[in-house]
């Protein structure tokens, strides 16, 4: 977990280093904004941009070690003496398959986000005669709608690692598993992000973003992975009855 907790800080510290430790792009945006040209705001705003990109490619790169190594050692089942080795082994082995289902992950947010906005479009003129009304109306439920199609897809990555899933069948597991357990899964979402928030707030910085790798840590260890663990338990149950009755069926 203290492995886990440093690499995860990387992309943070990364960040600060090339920004500084105080950084907020809007805010040095506006401040650049108030005090400069519109060019040289302009040319702040590409290097705010650019340290942005570094960062999200950065993360996105380093994420999926850590999920491989995290997961596989939390999913072990011998005594391993020497659980650093066996991070960075399974991470680097698992690499490939915890980076293809996080892009998959990531390309199927896109199209629920792109289906959300033509159904928003549509439903915007079927509630247009309620006035504002209907406008709030149509923002809650495109929301509702993306939050749970986020959400059927959160096993995908632990699939690929720690299922034995194709990533390219990890949609399909995902969203069996996630059906098995719905509710407590959105409960303890809805839980840790409450948690996590309104602690983090009050911290400055990098403290922050460490106390909130630190609780998605614990979250994992003992609220997320058992609940995967139990929902893959329900699709095997319901996969063997299936089974025995298509053999029942044969005699």
């Amino acid at each position: 977990m203290l492995i886990a907790t440093g690499l995860g800080l990387l992309p943070d510290l990364l960040l600060r280093l090339f920004a500084g430790t105080g950084y907020n792009p809007f805010a040095s945006f506006s401040m650049s904004m108030g005090t400069m040209g519109i060019e040289e705001a302009i040319s702040v705003l590409g290097y705010l941009a650019g340290i942005l990109l570094l960062y999200m490619l950065f993360s996105l790169l380093i994420t999926p070690f850590i999920d491989a190594g995290f997961l596989s050692c939390l999913d072990s089942n011998k005594n391993e003496e020497n659980h650093v080795s066996l991070f960075f082994n399974m991470g680097m082995k698992k690499y490939g398959k915890a980076l293809g289902a996080m892009f998959l992950m990531i390309l199927m947010i896109i199209v629920l986000g792109i289906g959300a906005l033509i159904v928003s479009f549509l439903l915007s003129f079927l509630f247009m005669f309620l006035g504002e009304a209907g406008m709030i109306l149509v923002q809650i439920i495109v929301l509702l709608a993306m939050l749970v199609g986020t959400i059927f897809l959160l096993f995908m990555i632990k699939d690929a690692v720690i299922g034995g899933v194709p990533v390219g069948g990890t949609i399909a597991s995902s969203f069996k598993k996630v059906k098995k357990v719905f509710w407590p899964l959105f409960g303890l979402l809805i839980l840790v992000s409450i948690v996590t928030y309104a602690f983090s707030s009050f911290l400055p910085g990098i403290l922050a973003t460490l106390f909130g790798i630190i609780i998605g840590l614990f979250a994992e260890v003992f609220l997320f992975y058992p609940l995967y663990k139990h929902a893959s338990e329900l699709v095997g149950d319901e996969s063997q009855t299936n089974e025995g009755l298509e053999e029942g069926t044969t005699w």
